[in-house]
């Protein structure tokens, strides 16, 4: 619950368990519950509260070098609505996993400049009661939205500076709001 992975081996002089690697999380999230090893041993997927998903890969040659991974993600109950963003740079969904969550193309250029897929990149609502709807409305950077639960209060979300900075990165697209002048 502490938001790490850790790899244990025995030291080959004593045979004592160490710690020698810790991989982790330092945004929100409640911790781990589970993990398991890739066939090959070269990757940890972690799961954690939420339904999120965390994933490192050992890219190192000689030496240990873990380094997170895109994994992918989704709702882990059914999806009551969904709207795309006026500018169709994303897609929100809500459910009665009591989540909103923002999906966008993803351009890898580290790969092949043209290739795109599909991710999760924000959470921007996790509530208490099971979501049922949601509207994409105008407003200053076309990035807010209502949305609604079975408390049947109407909850009004606007885009911080941190979201479209995450957004123009995932996208490669410029967003603007009133925070961020051009």
């Amino acid at each position: 619950m502490d938001k790490t992975m850790m790899i244990w081996q025995p030291e080959r002089k004593t045979g004592i368990w160490m710690n020698v690697v810790t991989v982790g999380e330092l945004s929100f999230c409640l911790g781990f519950y589970g993990g398991h090893w890739s066939s090959d041993g070269k990757a940890i997927l972690a799961h954690g509260y939420g339904g999120a998903f965390h994933m490192w890969k050992n890219v190192g040659v000689n030496m240990d070098n873990w380094q997170p991974e895109k994994v992918p993600s989704g709702h882990f109950a059914g999806v009551t609505d969904i709207a795309w963003a006026m500018s169709s740079e994303y897609i929100l969904s809500v459910s009665h996993d009591q989540t909103t969550r923002i999906f966008a193309p993803w351009k890898n250029e580290a790969s092949s400049p043209n290739r795109e897929s599909w991710h999760e990149i924000a959470r921007p609502q996790i509530h208490g009661h099971d979501i049922n709807c949601v509207s994409i409305i105008q407003g200053k950077g076309n990035h807010r939205f209502v949305s609604g639960a079975d408390e049947k209060v109407s909850r009004v979300f606007e885009a911080p500076l941190s979201f479209l900075k995450t957004l123009n990165h995932a996208t490669s697209h410029r967003s603007t709001s009133p925070e961020d002048p051009k």
